[in-house]
């Protein structure tokens, strides 16, 4: 794999730096700022097809206003700090596809990926340092701190993390799955939830000493059982979401008061948020951004000039109140105000 650390800060395409993928826009008067940055290649240089940047961005993260780290395969790590208006490449300590971010403070932040990575930050994302854990070969997917001093990872094959000591430590739960754990979502240091492959559901409420499997009633859109692909908690509030267009959502975290939320489209959903006016924001395939309260219509944030739906949204966040994005072909969608 051939990875470029350069920097750029992105307002356009140059003759000799042109993305290998469609470059969209938005209509003016949009929320949103589209961004599609790629590495800095040296004048001249020939890559490969099969190694050029993809830009497949998985997951974002804002760790104090007007400050985003995004991450993504190819060992990709960007940053902002001008709210979205431009974007650095930030040198990861290893290559590799990362998949989760998250932020236990304002400095802390962790970042996780295949082959059992996980990367720590101690000055808001500019630099990362590879943490040990008990586990390699398998990915790590989804990062939950309902604290600054409590952590859990979930990933391949059953796996989950904890971290009591702020991540100076880490050690393996006993969970009673094998199947590959696509989210969590802790909203206190005691009581959680995995989700992954074929409805896998599980919950605990006891810092992950026992788990429980739970069922979320569903009808099968094709011959495959759906998977669960993304949870999200504000500590209260509890939104679970997955294939063909399936969501839960709890107003207040308890396991008997989910209820199937019906959204306008089938499509797979990859990324889900919680906004403090109590309105969900679900991402997913096809440039698929919708938002709305539970009990009302939860509809289309975004329409595109260009072919947006070309990109899936693998990951959306909720911060300071507004909406911001990650998808595939380099997509990062901020606030643009």
């Amino acid at each position: 794999m051939i990875v470029f650390w350069g920097i750029i800060f992105f307002s356009g395409c140059t003759k000799n730096n042109a993305p290998p993928f469609p470059v969209f826009t938005l209509p003016p008067g949009t929320a949103f700022r589209l961004s599609q940055p790629v590495p800095v290649v040296a004048s001249g240089q020939k890559i490969p097809r099969s190694l050029r940047y993809v830009g497949t961005l998985d997951g974002i993260a804002s760790p104090s206003e007007g400050h985003f780290v995004v991450v993504g395969d190819q060992s990709s790590i960007w940053k902002s700090d001008d709210g979205g208006v431009s974007w650095k490449r930030i040198a990861p300590p290893l290559m590799g596809d990362f998949y989760g971010i998250a932020f236990s403070s304002a400095l802390v932040g962790w970042i996780s990926g295949d082959d059992g990575v996980l990367l720590k930050t101690v000055d808001g994302g500019d630099h990362w340092t590879r943490v040990s854990v008990p586990v390699k070969d398998f990915f790590l997917q989804s990062i939950s701190f309902p604290d600054p001093l409590h952590g859990f990872i979930s990933g391949e094959k059953g796996i989950v993390l904890a971290t009591s000591d702020g991540g100076a430590s880490w050690k393996r739960l006993v969970v009673p799955t094998v199947q590959n754990l696509y989210g969590i979502a802790f909203l206190t240091p005691q009581h959680g939830y995995v989700a992954g492959w074929h409805r896998t559901f599980l919950e605990t409420t006891d810092g992950g000493t026992t788990f429980h499997p739970l069922e979320m009633a569903s009808e099968r859109v094709t011959r495959q059982e759906p998977s669960f692909n993304v949870l999200s908690t504000d500590g209260k509030r509890v939104l679970l979401a997955g294939d063909h267009g399936l969501v839960y959502y709890s107003p207040d975290g308890n396991s008997s008061h989910f209820s199937k939320l019906e959204i306008p489209v089938r499509n797979d959903l990859y990324g889900a948020a919680l906004l403090p006016d109590g309105s969900v924001a679900l991402s997913g395939e096809g440039g698929i951004l919708l938002s709305g309260k539970p009990g009302s219509a939860i509809e289309p944030v975004i329409k595109s000039e260009g072919d947006l739906s070309e990109s899936d949204f693998l990951g959306v966040i909720s911060s300071n109140g507004k909406l911001s994005a990650v998808g595939t072909l380099g997509v990062i969608l901020t606030p643009a105000r």
